[in-house]
């Protein structure tokens, strides 16, 4: 590709004023702009002003194509036509115009790539698009006070003025550049060795690829690179680092990459890196492509009230919305903050995707993932990693909190990272996180969704005062419904998770694959509703120095009390749920293991239920062994009754535990009761016995059961599909097919059988004899049935042995005879009991492929 040669030449740049303009006339640079007009400034290096236009004071007046000149801006300010060499021709150049209606300026970039490290382009007062050809590189710098690579704004015009939309189009490409900040300082810490050099004033310092003021959009068939730069500093309010920053919505149609720069500072009260962060909602459409990836963020010390570091992929604000057929990709970079300020609180945060939209709906493929997050304080500090975080806001007219709604119906794909906090001071309590999704609201997992959440590790250690760990593949916290769809599938887990503190209420080590609890005290209860397949699994908990851990499979319940109207849990698909080892190494407090703890919500149960308690290791407490194993746990508010589990036809329930398989309390069950089973169902209480005879009594339990199998004694299969539903193979092919019963828990077999019974047939009806030598007649068979069995008018008569030939191959021999498959010997002879030797085969397998 041609470049320009922007050492000698300014580019592009065409004035609309009332009036001429004289070329020799000196100017300074960007005197053509005119304050409350449409205008793009391109910049580049030593040159502060390289292109220019100017509208009217009325940007919405229409206007036409404006005529491109080209200038050379000398070194004292002298302005003059450029023609000579390095002058932009076919094969790179800029063009700036006007939409036909004049409400939005056009820039048309062809193969525009500096030779130079700084060249970027402001542009604002009105809609601006660019529209591409070919590569375009634009790079920022903060030397030349350059905030973004690309930048539409407001610029001299009231504060309520319409913000100026961004719109990149056409079929080339355009990476754009954010400025790398560095200022020096001389402090040192846990992360000085990384910074480039080090310490500034207290200000702020943001760097951006890509900046709008307004929405931004990328239309289909545009593929569009937004990269933050680095920023490396040593004192300042606010570090940021944005591969695109929208004050308005987010719209992708085309392809977007987008990437924060890393933020490192010294002393900081807020740090943050993202790939992508609107303000007002992000979306896409048609078979958009976006991969959006925070870069890291640190802080080495501190001494505001709050110190926050913060990297995430993508936020938005108001909307989330993935089109089917779009794909997106987003990661959170590390997170870490540390600081010995007995003053400053740290939160550190890595989200793969965070909204506070009050529906976000996923319809194409999303994947997300949050980065690590760690850090060290003497005071509070708080770690958390997201893969997906949806946030609950207040209305703007009610001043009440609205309950979000995560709605899939494509494919999620969440992780979130390791996590970890350590607090040292006397005032210090450490808390960690690691959830792949949270959501404080409803979750709504649509038919045939699939959903893959994992959680990452989560340590958390105090030395004075409280530590608290918690991590879960699916959170769900005050939601009114949690719903998985018929034929979904979820598989979430939770990571190991340790806990290390000294007795403070704050103490804990949690684990768990799904938590679903409507905590708020609501009259209206929470409603969950399981017809897809899902698998929830906790993972290793453990506590130390008297931090109780705990390990839940699934988790369903209220938390202040239980409501009588309401169905609670209803499984009508598939659960599993697992709770991992739980061990406590303090000398007081519990290990929990639950497979589902549906506290004081009902279960309903049409459909399979396996629900499996975890080992679990616990000190002694006056003579009291405090480590509890349970498989399902269900009770009334005032546990007086036993576990309220409701079994109907076609249910299947498997619960296990190392001490209780069903209780209604969360210390175990110690009274006998029933529970009515449907008509005719059988039981076992242990996975080797045998189970009871068909009946329709009802199972008692008992606190010395820690297994209990409630099956149906037969189920009736409702449907049954063969996959796949067609198969085709070649001649020495081979295939499989798989029979699918519904339900799953169908206690009819399946039978095959084909209404073709292929080409080799036993020799008896209980007898294949697959070693035996291969006879004259045998091979007739094989090769007739392979044709079809085709019809035969010959006989063997001809043949002395003709009549030898056994009554089930007559048909076949004659068969190949007719044909000439099979010619007979020497002596006229058929020879149909005679093994065929390895040179017949070949000539009777040459003939029969000539017919």
């Amino acid at each position: 590709m041609k470049k320009l040669s922007f050492y000698v030449m300014a580019l592009a740049f065409c004035v609309l004023l009332v009036g001429a303009v004289a070329v020799s006339s000196p100017i300074e640079a960007g005197a053509f702009d005119t304050v409350g007009s449409a205008y793009v400034d391109v910049h580049m290096g030593d040159y502060n002003m390289v292109g220019l236009l100017t509208t009217s004071t009325n940007p919405s007046e229409p206007g036409g194509d404006a005529k491109a000149e080209y200038w050379t801006v000398s070194q004292t300010g002298e302005v003059e036509a450029y023609t000579g060499a390095g002058a932009p021709d076919a094969s790179s150049y800029m063009h700036i115009g006007k939409s036909n209606d004049g409400s939005t300026i056009v820039l048309t970039l062809h193969n525009v790539a500096p030779e130079r490290d700084v060249f970027y382009i402001e542009a604002g007062n009105t809609n601006v698009e660019i529209v591409l050809a070919g590569e375009n590189i634009l790079r920022g710098d903060y030397t030349y006070e350059s905030d973004a690579a690309l930048q539409a704004r407001n610029f001299g015009l009231p504060y309520d003025a319409p913000a100026p939309s961004l719109t990149i189009s056409g079929s080339g490409t355009l990476a754009c550049y954010g400025a790398d900040i560095v200022v020096e300082s001389e402090e040192s810490g846990p992360i000085h060795e990384e910074m480039t050099r080090a310490s500034g004033d207290e200000e702020n310092y943001l760097s951006y690829g890509i900046y709008a003021e307004g929405d931004f959009t990328v239309e289909a068939g545009t593929t569009v690179t937004g990269i933050g730069g680095n920023v490396d500093v040593g004192e300042a309010f606010w570090a940021e680092s944005h591969g695109v920053y929208a004050e308005g919505g987010v719209t992708v149609k085309g392809t977007l990459i987008a990437e924060g720069g890393n933020v490192l500072t010294e002393d900081a009260g807020y740090v943050y890196s993202s790939g992508i962060y609107d303000k007002g909602g992000f979306a896409t459409q048609g078979n958009a492509s976006v991969t959006a990836e925070g870069g890291s963020a640190k802080i080495s010390s501190g001494d505001a009230v709050v110190a926050s570091s913060n990297s995430v992929g993508i936020f938005a604000h108001d909307n989330f919305s993935i089109a089917t057929g779009s794909m997106v990709k987003a990661t959170g970079g590390a997170a870490e903050a540390y600081t010995e300020d007995t003053t400053t609180s740290l939160i550190v945060s890595s989200c793969g995707i965070e909204t506070s939209a009050d529906e976000a709906v996923i319809n194409g493929r999303v994947e997300a993932a949050g980065g690590t997050a760690k850090g060290s304080n003497s005071n509070p500090i708080t770690c958390r990693s997201y893969g997906v975080f949806l946030s609950r806001y207040s209305d703007d007219d009610t001043g009440e909190d609205e309950v979000p709604e995560l709605t899939v119906n494509g494919t999620l794909d969440a992780t979130a990272a390791d996590t970890e906090a350590a607090a040292t001071g006397e005032r210090g309590d450490a808390e960690a996180y690691s959830y792949a999704v949270y959501v404080l609201g409803d979750v709504i997992i649509g038919d045939n969704a699939v959903v893959t959440a994992t959680g990452g590790r989560a340590d958390s250690t105090a030395e004075q005062r409280g530590a608290y760990a918690k991590n879960a593949g699916i959170y769900v916290d005050d939601p009114d419904n949690f719903t998985v769809g018929t034929g979904a599938s979820v598989t979430a887990k939770g990571g190991d998770v340790t806990g290390d503190g000294v007795g403070n209420s704050n103490n804990g080590a949690d684990s768990y694959g799904i938590y679903v609890c409507e905590d708020g005290g609501s009259t209206d209860g929470i409603k969950g509703v399981i017809a897809g397949d899902v698998i929830a699994a906790g993972g290793k908990a453990t506590g130390m120095n008297d931090t109780s851990p705990t390990s839940y499979g699934f988790v369903f319940t209220e938390t202040w009390g239980w409501v009588e109207d309401v169905e609670g849990l209803i499984i009508t698909g598939s659960l599993e749920a697992t709770g991992e080892e739980a061990v406590n190494r303090g000398s007081y407090e519990s290990a929990v293991s639950y497979g589902l703890n549906a506290g004081t919500s009902k279960v309903t149960v049409s459909g399979t239920l396996s629900a499996l308690g975890g080992k679990t290791t616990a000190p002694s407490y006056d003579g009291y062994y405090r480590g509890i194993s349970i498989g399902i746990r269900s009770g009334s508010s005032t546990n007086e009754t036993g576990p309220d589990i409701i079994l109907k036809d076609g249910c299947w329930l498997i619960a296990a535990g190392d001490n209780y398989a069903l209780t209604n309390t969360s210390y175990g069950g110690a009274e006998d009761y029933n529970i009515t089973l449907p008509d005719p169902y059988r039981w076992r209480t242990s996975a080797d016995s045998a189970f009871t005879a068909s009946g329709t009594e009802p199972y008692t339990f008992s606190a010395n059961h820690t297994y209990v199998e409630i099956a149906p004694v037969s189920v009736a299969a409702e449907s049954v599909t063969v996959e796949p539903g067609t198969l085709e193979l070649e001649v020495s092919e081979t295939g499989g097919l798989s029979a699918v019963i519904v339900p799953s828990i169908a206690t009819d077999t399946v039978t095959w059988s084909s209404s073709d019974e292929g080409v080799v047939e036993g020799v008896s009806d209980t007898e294949f004899a697959p070693d035996d030598t291969v006879t004259r007649e045998q091979l007739a068979a094989i090769l007739w049935r392979y044709a079809g069995e085709p019809a035969t008018a010959a006989d063997l008569n001809g043949y002395a042995d003709g009549a030898s030939v056994s009554g089930w191959a007559v048909t076949a021999m004659s068969w190949a005879v007719e044909n000439m498959i099979i010619t007979g010997s020497d002596g006229g002879l058929l020879s149909p009991l005679s093994g065929a030797t390895r040179a017949q085969c070949a000539a009777i397998l040459a003939r029969f492929m000539e017919l």
